[in-house]
């Protein structure tokens, strides 16, 4: 076989990969290896974004036992307004005011 035959025949070799009968060309395996990145891609986002709904569900349940061993029961919806907060900034402004405010009257006003 000619140098330039076997050159040509491992470049095949590399870059077709057999199923049964079927060979996958560069073009084909290209497409499948960026189907498998996105899915890859979107695995991870959806890992970062579970694991961002922990950290907010772990800061509402934070400001709210702040504010009730603070100043004991708390006014009736101030729970479940902090609950349907779905802003990470927005929980950790009301998380430092938790800490800061006197009453829990200056922390609803300033809510």
């Amino acid at each position: 076989m000619p140098a330039d035959d076997s050159i040509h025949h491992a470049h095949d070799k590399l870059f077709k990969v057999g199923f049964g009968d079927h060979m996958l060309n560069q073009e084909d395996l290209k497409q499948r290896a960026m189907t498998l990145a996105d899915q890859l891609i979107e695995h991870g986002r959806q890992e970062g974004f579970q694991a961002l709904r922990e950290v907010m569900v772990a800061l509402r349940e934070g400001i709210l036992a702040l504010l009730e061993s603070r100043f004991g029961l708390l006014p009736t919806g101030l729970s479940e307004a902090i609950k349907a907060i779905d802003n990470l900034e927005q929980l950790r402004v009301l998380q430092r005011r938790a800490i800061s405010c006197g009453s829990a009257e200056e922390f609803i006003a300033a809510f």
